[in-house]
């Protein structure tokens, strides 16, 4: 059976990242997944590329996981998008501050292969371009203080400071995965007019 292409636009958001990556390591659906991970902040696609792998390692899933630097090499024959840019990452990925978010989104839909998927994991109040899929709920607004502390606890996991099992648990019935198998399982928002 055909690989599916999984990009993940956005990796390094402080709500999102973890759970995605723990989602995608503890998936072993129909097909194999060909995973690409891409975010404006090179320090973050780097911290989550790493703590990925670590995650796919401990689950023992071989699935391909690869870093890219450039949302069209992401984007390249996707089948599947997860679309997650945090602020922090739109501002850097666009020159619009006011607007970064939502500039960001309809900049990088614009690459989204025709027969693409999309998830978008983004707040609501944003406008789409396509199509795009979302979860009623999934994973809670971490406190300030869990989002201040996000980046040491990935380091702590790198290190070996702190078992992985948690994190793996935590997503077990992750709805994610059920949507890379069928993205009819969760809601559909119909394109807007805004393109």
């Amino acid at each position: 059976m055909n690989e599916l292409k999984v990009a993940v636009l956005g990796i390094g958001h402080p709500r999102y990242g973890v759970s995605v990556l723990a989602s995608l390591a503890t998936y072993f659906g129909e097909r194999p997944l060909d995973i690409r991970l891409y975010d404006s902040d090179p320090e973050f696609l780097d911290l989550f590329e790493r703590f990925g792998r670590l995650l796919f390692r401990t689950a023992r899933n071989p699935q391909p996981l690869v870093a890219a630097n450039d949302p069209v090499e992401a984007l390249a024959d996707a089948d599947r998008v997860i679309l997650s840019m945090s602020l922090r990452s739109s501002a850097l990925f666009t020159k619009d501050r006011e607007n970064a978010v939502q500039g960001t989104v309809d900049t990088l839909l614009r690459g989204v292969p025709k027969e693409a998927k999309v998830l978008s994991l983004q707040p609501e109040e944003l406008d789409y371009g396509l199509g795009v899929y979302r979860f009623e709920s999934w994973v809670p607004e971490p406190s300030d203080e869990e989002r201040q502390g996000l980046l040491h606890q990935i380091n702590r996991y790198l290190l070996g400071d702190e078992p992985l099992f948690e994190v793996m648990k935590a997503v077990e019935r992750s709805p994610l995965k059920d949507w890379l198998d069928n993205p009819l399982s969760t809601s559909f928002q119909s394109k807007t007019a805004r393109l």
